[in-house]
């Protein structure tokens, strides 16, 4: 459930209603039929979720039938707990996932698709930039800047009065 829910951004409630006929390894995507904003959505999956979900068994509808919310939070928060690791829920994989994603290229509004929100504001209060990420990406804004090949005049700093 965590390597689904890390791999995916899908919310534990997304995670724990996913029904087999609803992922197309084929295709490497799952169906979402019932989600928070009652939205039908597809989610692309990653090739280690696929494998992940290609080699549970068969027989059940829900891949995660045996289990509830209430149980996963507490198995969930009894794993943070055993690992020394402080504010983290189940919904921190979302927020990890859109962060990962952001820092990795994509863009806001793909990733606001990918997530299921319905605006771009909700997908920025989900994706944190690591201090890193942003120092990395001035680093190299500033290198542009000061290249040997920048030309001498910035491009539409002057405007042409006829």
């Amino acid at each position: 459930m965590v390597l689904l829910a890390l791999g995916t951004g899908m919310r534990a409630s997304e995670v724990l209603g996913l029904e087999r006929e609803r992922v197309n390894v084929k295709d490497g995507v799952a169906i979402l039929l019932d989600t928070k904003n009652s939205d039908r959505r597809i989610v692309p999956l990653p090739q280690r979720v696929i494998d992940m979900l290609s080699s549970r068994p068969a027989p059940l509808r829900e891949l995660f039938s045996d289990w509830t919310l209430p149980r996963l939070e507490k198995a969930f928060t009894q794993a943070v707990r055993t690992a020394g690791l402080k504010n983290v829920t189940f919904h921190t994989l979302r927020h990890t996932f859109a962060s990962h994603a952001v820092m990795a290229g994509v863009d806001l509004y793909t990733l606001t698709k990918i997530l299921g929100h319905r605006t771009l504001q909700m997908t920025q209060r989900y994706a944190h930039l690591a201090t890193e990420h942003i120092q990395a990406a001035a680093g190299r804004a500033a290198e542009a800047v000061f290249a040997d090949h920048v030309p001498p005049q910035v491009p539409h700093a002057k405007k042409n009065v006829a």
